[in-house]
Parts: C-alpha cells; sequence; structure tokens
C-alpha cells in the first residue's frame, strides 16, 4: 500500500498528520513536565461513557438505514452491493479516520488531565478578585442574578445542570461526526486541529497563566461570603431536585485538597472551556447551514448562561473563551491552508520531474 502516494493508508496520513503531530507534542511535553515534577501521567475514562452512548445511538440509527436501503434497492446480491456502497461511500476511510480520533484523544485527555490538576502546584491560584471585580464592574453587579429572574427556579437549574452535563456528549458527538467526514477534509481538518489547540492553549497555556478556581471555590480560597447567596440558590433548587454540579463542584474540591491525579478534571476557570467547545460547535454550525448555526447558537449561549448560574465560571471567563476560541479556529484554518498549499506546490514539483 505504501507504492500508492493516492492510496488508502497515504491519504490517512495525509488527512491527519497536522494534527497528529500537535498532538503527540503535547502529550511528549507534558510527560516531561509531569517527570520533572515526580508524578507520573494517569489514565482517565473521561470520555468512554460520551464515546459509548454515541455509538449506543449510532449504530441503531446505521442499521436502519442500511435496512432501508436494501428495502428500497432490492439487490439480487446484498452483501456484494452493501461492499460496493461501503467503497462509494468510503466506509473504510472513515472509520479509520474516526478510530484515529478516538485513540488520540483518549491518548490526550488523559495527558491533559493530569496537567490541569498540576496547576496549584506551579502557579498559586491569584486571579479571582480581578475576575470578580470586572465582572461586577461590567454587569453593574453579579451577573449571576441578571440570569435568576428568568433561570432561578429548580425546574430551570436542573435544566442548565442537566444541560451543563450534556455538554460531554455533545462535545464528542459532534467531533466523531466531524471525524467521519472524510468528504469535508479542509473543514474536517480545521475543526480536529481547532480542537485540540483550544484545550492546549486556552484549556492548558491560559489557564496556567491565569490561574484561578472560579465561583464556586472563591470563598473557600479568598476568604468572605461573596457567592453565599448563588449558592443557597442552588442549594434550594437541590432540595427539591438532585443538581449534579453541586455534587460534582463538593467532589472536585475534595480531589483538589487530595492533589487525586486521577481525578479526570482539575480546576481552572479562566478561560471556559465548556464555552470554548460550545463556540467551536457553533463555529462549525455556521460553516454547515442555518439550522446547525441556530443550533449551535442557542447551545453555546445556554452553556455561558449555565457555566455563571451553576457558579463554575465568572462570565468575563466566557467571553475571553470565545474570543480565544475564534482566534484558533482562524489560526487553524491557516496552517490547514498552509498545508494543503504545500502539498500542491509539492505535487507540482513531483509532476514536472
Amino acid at each position: 500500500m505504501g507504492e500508492f502516494p493516492d492510496g488508502f493508508w497515504a491519504r490517512i496520513w495525509r488527512d491527519n498528520r497536522q494534527w497528529l503531530a500537535i498532538v503527540t507534542v503535547f502529550v511528549l511535553l507534558s510527560h516531561l513536565m509531569m517527570w520533572l515534577m515526580g508524578h507520573s501521567i494517569k489514565p482517565v475514562t473521561l470520555m468512554d461513557d460520551a464515546v459509548r452512548l454515541c455509538a449506543a445511538m449510532a449504530l441503531p440509527i446505521f442499521g436502519v438505514f442500511i435496512l432501508v436501503v436494501l428495502a428500497r434497492q432490492r439487490p439480487e446480491a446484498p452483501l456484494k452491493f452493501l461492499t460496493a456502497r461501503a467503497r462509494k461511500w468510503r466506509l473504510p476511510e472513515r472509520l479509520a479516520g474516526l478510530i484515529l480520533v478516538v485513540i488520540a484523544v483518549r491518548v490526550f485527555m488523559s495527558n491533559f488531565s493530569t496537567v490541569k490538576m498540576a496547576i496549584p502546584e506551579v502557579v498559586p491560584y491569584y486571579l479571582d478578585p480581578l475576575l470578580l471585580n470586572i465582572d461586577l464592574r461590567l454587569h453593574g453587579g453579579p451577573p449571576w442574578r441578571l440570569l435568576v429572574p428568568w433561570l432561578g427556579s429548580p425546574p430551570a437549574i436542573l435544566a442548565m445542570s442537566m444541560l451543563y452535563d450534556f455538554w460531554w456528549i455533545a462535545l464528542f458527538a459532534v467531533l466523531l461526526c466531524v471525524a467521519a467526514a472524510v468528504d469535508r477534509p479542509q473543514l474536517r481538518a480545521q475543526y480536529i486541529t481547532a480542537f485540540f489547540l483550544c484545550w492546549i492553549v486556552l484549556g492548558t497555556v491560559a489557564a496556567y497563566l491565569l490561574a484561578s478556581v472560579g465561583p464556586c471555590y472563591y470563598d473557600a480560597i479568598y476568604g468572605g461570603h461573596h457567592f453565599a447567596p448563588q449558592m443557597r440558590v442552588l442549594q434550594d433548587a437541590n432540595q427539591v431536585f438532585r443538581i449534579e454540579s453541586v455534587h460534582r463542584q463538593a467532589a472536585l474540591w475534595d480531589a483538589l485538597m487530595r492533589r487525586d491525579y486521577a481525578n479526570p478534571y482539575g480546576v481552572s476557570a479562566m478561560p471556559s472551556l465548556h464555552v470554548s467547545m460550545a463556540t467551536l460547535i457553533a463555529i462549525l454550525g455556521w460553516k454547515l447551514n442555518r439550522w446547525f448555526a441556530a443550533a449551535g447558537t442557542v447551545f453555546l449561549l445556554a452553556i455561558m448562561a449555565g457555566s455563571v448560574l451553576l457558579r463554575w465560571h465568572y462570565a468575563v471567563d466566557g467571553y475571553v473563551a470565545v474570543i480565544g476560541t475564534v482566534a484558533t479556529w482562524k489560526l487553524s484554518g491557516w496552517l490547514v491552508l498552509r498545508r494543503s498549499r504545500a502539498a500542491i506546490s509539492s505535487s507540482q514539483l513531483a509532476g514536472a520531474e
């Protein structure tokens, strides 16, 4: 297969080598950093449940699709017909690209989570008072109070908490769909490259430079009762329904105090990766059609509101995440375009020879 530059494995390598190089460098640097700190990378299963759920939904849908195709076409040799259709639909390439992304994300997330958990050992949390002050000045008071009249009832808080948890499913469902979209190589490469760069640049580099814990831990770190009224609103809702965010914040704090490097989350507020990934999904929607654009935009606004209402983030965390993600998207587009032009130039030179 290696003798044919336009063959199967050549296309797989060509379409994935750029973001694979980015992931590889990050993984190597993460291992080096943890080794210097006397720690090791802890494997986490951060995405396993999400991937399994996506597969559980996708496989029956694909099975029904195959049955409908067979019912409409009624081929004399169904197996031969499906084999030909698989080649036409480029299923081997789609599956290879999909599997490659799943493996890469699983390795990447283990490194990312361990490095994120190490933030307070390298940079003490320091930025929260400034972020709180910016929030108060921008919104004329605590921004969460602007949301309570609309989203402060127990059912609304439950819905926002469930949506915030659904973020993981949406994140990986979209990523897996993009990974399989080998018929849109430029858009696919740009999205996957931007995905990993957001986690690296915003979720790691910026998280270290802008070390902050967020509203949920502000009072515990800095003292005072700045967010006690907001906590009472959430606790009142938790008396009616189980608000998962309230319990997860307590568990995450306990893991932080114990320096539990096996915990898959870590603590970092600025910038918000929830908002960053929702922004990336919205950008993708705008590149596809108006219906996906509308759904992505609504999802982004809901995640931004939930991040503030549930005490995970300052509002400014989300604003910075949006700006940073748009910039990362543009950078990824430039990188992909640069690689494409280099590939075209190489092909032209080879042809001239």
